[in-house]
């Protein structure tokens, strides 16, 4: 069993220049205007993920800060639903379905962003909530499977045991409030371990191991 681990090089906070930077050269693709508030969540578009929970909370969010927006990264069988659903609700230009991206870019918009969505009805511990946190991003996530490991109410973000659309964008709403003290530090220590350096290393001693046990291979005559 080998450990979800984050690539730290990848997905790193930005300084405050490259922040800056960052944000100009994605406002215009993304229609992200100054004093917007960015939303993210990242993964597949499917049942596990649960993202009709995660947009009509977030219509809850807008209505109550209109200033809000969603950046959707990811594709699956739930898109074109998702985008009808996003029409229903009123949030065209609130929510930008952005597809497949490549880790940098997700790692572009991750420090772009003000908060991360995770709606799963179930996970073990996803790639992109350790990818999040190493970004410096503060997390709201429902509790599903190992992410209490890494989340930490009213340390770096909300957990929701009730997987309700109200409770979820309560959540939302708490951490948009407390993000400056949420953001930073207390999101990059969470994921300290979970590095490769630390996560593959017993990988490494138990084929050191296995190899110093192996009998050498005798050569076929022929």
């Amino acid at each position: 069993f080998i450990p979800t681990w984050m690539d730290p090089d990848q997905f790193h906070p930005a300084d405050s220049v490259q922040e800056r930077e960052q944000r100009r050269s994605l406002q215009d693709t993304f229609g992200i205007r100054s004093g917007d508030e960015v939303l993210i969540a990242v993964g597949r578009l499917d049942h596990q993920k649960n993202p009709m929970l995660l947009l009509d909370s977030f219509a809850k969010v807008h209505s109550a800060k209109p200033n809000t927006r969603l950046i959707v990264v990811g594709d699956g069988v739930l898109r074109s639903a998702l985008v009808a659903r996003a029409q229903t609700l009123s949030l065209n230009g609130s929510v930008v379905f952005a597809g497949l991206r490549s880790a940098a870019e997700v790692a572009d918009l991750l420090r772009l962003a003000d908060a991360f969505l995770l709606s799963s009805a179930y996970e073990g511990m996803p790639m992109s909530l350790l990818e999040a946190l190493g970004c410096g991003v503060p997390v709201v996530t429902t509790k599903v499977g190992e992410v209490t490991r890494v989340v930490h109410h009213g340390l770096n973000g909300p957990v929701v045991e009730d997987h309700s659309v109200e409770a979820f964008a309560r959540a939302i709403l708490e951490l948009l409030s407390k993000r400056d003290a949420y953001r930073g530090t207390p999101c990059t220590e969470a994921v300290r371990h979970y590095v490769p350096r630390e996560v593959l290393a017993p990988v490494y001693q138990n084929y050191r191991a296995l190899a110093g046990r192996a009998q050498p291979i005798r050569s076929i005559p022929t």
